[in-house]
């Protein structure tokens, strides 16, 4: 899913390799970083942007929408996990989501 993130992104050749080793490494960078999120409240945008700027030397122009896609994603699917398996969300959480919905869409 990032590796295709990453290249509808770019406007270059700078494509993040869709080989089976690339998926695996950022699947369990992925994995990592929703831990670090569940318990810190930060961590999988952070995780991806340092990795695949680092390794893959891609730009930070191409890198920052990329971080910000994965983590509201990882945002969608962690509400959605609550509502399907842990009896909904809190009732303070629903305003904080809406205000900053639309920051992450701008």
């Amino acid at each position: 899913f990032m590796a295709v993130v990453i290249r509808i992104q770019s406007n270059s050749n700078q494509c993040v390799p869709t080989d089976r080793s690339t998926i695996y490494t950022l699947s369990m960078t992925s994995l990592i970083g929703g831990v670090i999120t569940a318990l810190y409240g930060n961590g999988i945008d952070v995780l991806l942007f340092t990795y695949i700027v680092l390794y893959y030397r891609v730009e930070e122009m191409v890198a920052v929408p990329t971080a910000v896609c994965i983590m509201a994603c990882n945002t969608v699917l962690g509400a959605l996990s609550r509502v399907l398996f842990f009896g909904g969300l809190e009732p303070d959480l629903v305003p904080y989501f809406l205000a900053s919905a639309p920051v992450v869409c701008v």
